[in-house]
């Protein structure tokens, strides 16, 4: 069978299976499976064998676990809270100020732990009543929490980022390190539009009243709780980008430090770490699920011939380029 029509049919049995509401490793798994069954025969089961191997044998999926078991714990600890305290206190006053503290608070809360539904869950239980209880436009409240959970699968620890790293053969480190621009300059533009369309129309953002302002003295108070996020940024980021750690090693020095940021918030009780290990446990289960699906999908994908048809069309593009 020609390799193009291969193509359309497997993304088209893909995108089929998805519009359904299939969860996406079982898409992927059982794409390949079909697709594999229907151009080798049961003897192409064996692939799934090795990619099953090939996945678990990969020790940059260690770091998975230690970012995620961070993101968890942050929750545990309450540190979220006086992060968005802060940007409450800071830009309060602005027209749309809150929705904006929202997407900056999630772009720390991002670079802290790597996975999008963790600012999604903080900002939408901190954030989200102080919003709608000052006011502010639905869609704006509602869309700066969503705007700035995304972050978490651009900027660095970015789960996702690890993922592909793994089914692409590329540098976690260097993944990282091309992402940390394109993030910021994202969540710049967020705050930019908020900011933007608040002061020509305050009524979707009022800003604060001024009985609620602070004065410049609790605003210095209130960076206390910037200093451990920005540790842990510091601390995570800056041993990748230094050259110091692996990926990995990175990811046990934010879990470490983690625990004891929430040793000092005096919210390192049994309950919360029991809780956090567990809540890591099902979300690792199911990346592992989707990397190892993933794997058969693109192994099968490029038994097929796609190697090849890639090729053919660069050096038909190429070609074409040639010409003007």
């Amino acid at each position: 069978m020609d390799v193009g029509l291969i193509t359309v049919l497997m993304f088209g049995l893909m995108l089929l299976l998805l519009a359904v509401g299939l969860p996406v490793a079982f898409v992927l798994g059982g794409t390949a499976v079909f697709f594999a069954i229907f151009a080798w025969g049961p003897d192409a089961m064996n692939i799934l064998v090795l990619n099953a191997n090939s996945a678990m044998s990969a020790t940059v999926l260690v770091a998975v676990p230690l970012f995620v078991f961070m993101a968890y714990m942050l929750q545990e600890a309450g540190i979220a809270d006086d992060l968005y305290g802060a940007m409450h206190i800071w830009m309060g006053p602005l027209n749309g100020g809150l929705a904006a503290g929202t997407i900056l608070a999630s772009t720390i809360v991002a670079a802290m732990s790597g996975i999008s539904t963790t600012g999604v869950i903080l900002m939408g239980v901190i954030g989200l009543p102080s919003m709608l209880l000052r006011k502010y436009d639905k869609g704006i409240a509602m869309g700066s929490i969503m705007a700035g959970g995304a972050l978490g699968s651009l900027i660095p620890p970015s789960i996702l980022m690890i993922v592909y790293a793994l089914l692409s053969g590329v540098s976690v480190g260097k993944l990282f390190l091309a992402c940390v621009l394109p993030g910021l300059i994202l969540s710049t533009f967020f705050i930019t539009f908020i900011l933007v369309r608040c002061y020509f129309n305050p009524s979707i953002g009022p800003a604060l009243p001024a009985e609620e302002r602070y004065n410049f003295f609790e605003k210095l108070r209130s960076i206390r709780g910037l200093v451990i996020p920005i540790l842990l940024v510091i601390a995570v980021l800056g041993s990748i980008f230094g050259g110091f750690a692996t990926p990995t090693e990175a990811a046990g020095v934010g879990a470490f430090g983690t625990i004891l940021s929430t040793a000092f918030h005096r919210k390192l009780t049994w309950k919360n770490l029991k809780a956090a290990n567990l809540r890591t446990l099902k979300t690792v289960v199911m990346v592992m699920w989707v990397v190892y699906a993933a794997g058969c999908f693109t192994s099968i994908y490029q038994g097929l011939g796609v190697t090849a048809l890639v090729k053919d069309g660069w050096k038909h593009l190429h070609s074409a380029s040639g010409l003007f």
